[in-house]
């Protein structure tokens, strides 16, 4: 009786190990941590007065990473809108919703400068004469849905 309780006992010394260890490399349920990805944010961002009824917005950007969609221009009427996440995102040149203004872009290696022309407020209206607007960039990743912080305010106020 005895032989057999050692022998049990030598199986247990020899098994738990294995268990355990599959059971660390395997998972086996456990929630891994998976990093969130991370976009360069726009930098320099201006607002300029182009022509009557045009307003060019322009800033630089450098991101090289796999996952990068494009930038979105969000665009409100004040500052508190786009701190609180309510400015308008500015369609790009082909109307496409549900796109970034700016997209169809290739990871890049170096810096560069990006330039934008808004000739209507973001419900399709006129540039008001007189009226300021204000201006704030994102990087985009349409694969991980995610944007870039910031890329600080900017306002331009439209002249004739």
């Amino acid at each position: 009786m005895r032989g057999s309780k050692k022998m049990a006992n030598k199986a247990l010394i020899v098994i738990f190990p294995a268990v355990f260890m599959f059971l660390l490399y395997c998972g086996c349920g456990l929630e891994t941590y998976q990093q969130v990805p991370i976009l360069a944010s726009p930098l320099g961002v201006t607002a300029v007065n182009n022509t009557p009824g045009q307003i060019l917005v322009q800033f630089w950007g450098e991101n090289d990473e796999f996952f990068f969609s494009g930038y979105y221009i969000y665009m409100a009427l004040n500052e508190n809108d786009l701190l609180t996440g309510g400015g308008m995102p500015v369609l790009n040149t082909d109307g496409r919703a549900g796109k970034p203004t700016i997209y169809n872009l290739t990871p890049m290696t170096s810096a560069q400068q990006f330039s934008f022309i808004i000739t209507s407020y973001t419900n399709n209206s006129p540039l008001s004469v007189g009226t300021t607007y204000y201006f704030d960039v994102k990087a985009y990743s349409a694969e991980y849905n995610i944007y870039s912080y910031s890329s600080g305010i900017t306002n331009v106020i439209v002249t004739q």
